[in-house]
């Protein structure tokens, strides 16, 4: 038996029969991945450093990038049963063409009995289209990681058109992985879902890690200018609303002068959201970090006074889980898996995240 993975989910390299394929923008690698970038994927994934042990011979090599798309792709091996095979894709737009084209070619050709796709959206089209080609010989899975529940999901045209092909392609799966018990309950509630087909699958977190990692950076030794202080760590994006932090912390200060909001991560918004913050007067209360080391990201958890969310939606929240594990009280927004782990439940109101924090400070002097 054989088995592929992608990009974004486990590889595994035993299949209990047959093989699985996960069709994404490729097999294992992204689109446009050079065979050197393929490489590196595959000996982070395997834990190897010797390029011998991972690429079977060059005959083989050669003779397996000839059979797909007339020697313009290949395969790279991961190990005995475990190959990657890039899409090639122009653009974004003909991932799911180029993976239905590449798997097809591989079902047969490795004898493909499982296909999983990484997402109910562009993925899903290509599971679905595969498993009507070969009909019963295959089994698909669809995997949900994002919460298409959510309202706000929808914010903009492009999630709108994501969530009606999710609605459209999850009941035709033969098994769904979900991340979440609050996703398995849509699922089953909303789409009549059997119960059966779903398992709940959360994102691996090394919470003993957290646990046991010593603290390398105390914030409030970093920041002796607050008092008290709330940690947000982040992408910076519109779902994460952490536009509604900002305006929030003014209110904080109002009743804690010496707060402080730290907030570590990158993204499109960073710009908008450091405007924001200098035009609401709150220059010397908020602090912006790049992303940090795991380390250290794992002593600003056991240091901050409090951990804060304000997404929109998540499909589960892996901050969460990392939060949670430092023994960092937190507050969030009812999202992913927030309730799960006893997060303090807040509105999408400016007064009731700030209320929210000085009851969190109060509690912990």
């Amino acid at each position: 038996p054989h088995s592929l993975g992608d990009s974004s989910s486990s590889v595994s390299s035993q299949a209990p029969r047959g093989g699985l394929l996960s069709p994404a923008s490729a097999a294992i690698a992204s689109s446009g991945f050079d065979s050197d970038n393929l490489y590196a994927l595959a000996a982070s994934t395997v834990a190897a450093s010797d390029k011998s042990r991972l690429l079977r011979s060059e005959a083989e090599q050669n003779e397996e990038t000839s059979s797909w798309r007339g020697g313009r792709g290949g395969a790279v091996a991961l190990n005995d049963n475990c190959w990657a095979y890039s899409t090639e894709s122009i653009f974004q737009l003909l991932y799911p063409l180029d993976a239905i084209r590449l798997g097809r070619f591989i079902t047969k050709r490795r004898e493909i009995t499982h296909i999983t796709c990484q997402d109910p959206f562009l993925t899903a089209m290509a599971g679905i289209s595969l498993k009507k080609q070969f009909k019963d010989k295959v089994q698909l899975e669809l995997q949900l990681h994002t919460d298409i529940a959510s309202p706000y999901f929808s914010h903009s045209v492009l999630n709108g058109i994501r969530k009606f092909m999710a609605l459209s392609y999850l009941p035709r799966a033969d098994s769904i992985r979900v991340v979440s018990n609050r996703l398995k309950n849509y699922l089953i509630e909303k789409l009549k879902i059997e119960e059966s087909k779903i398992t709940v699958r959360p994102i691996t977190v090394d919470v003993e890690w957290i646990k046991t990692a010593p603290i390398t950076v105390n914030l409030h030794d970093k920041y002796p200018q607050f008092e008290k202080i709330v940690l947000m760590a982040s992408r910076f994006e519109k779902e994460k609303n952490i536009e509604l932090a900002i305006h929030s912390w003014k209110k904080v200060v109002e009743k804690i002068p010496k707060a402080g909001l730290i907030i570590v991560g990158l993204g499109s918004e960073g710009p908008k959201l450091r405007s924001l913050s200098l035009k609401s007067g709150l220059r010397d209360s908020i602090k912006f970090e790049p992303w940090v080391s795991n380390g250290t990201l794992a002593s600003y958890y056991k240091t901050a006074d409090a951990f804060l969310s304000t997404s929109l939606f998540e499909g589960y929240g892996m901050t969460f889980i990392e939060a949670q594990a430092a023994g960092c009280p937190i507050i969030s927004t009812d999202v992913g898996v927030a309730k799960e782990v006893g997060a303090k439940i807040v509105e999408f109101k400016e007064e009731s995240v700030a209320e929210a924090v000085v009851e969190t400070f109060k509690r912990s002097k």
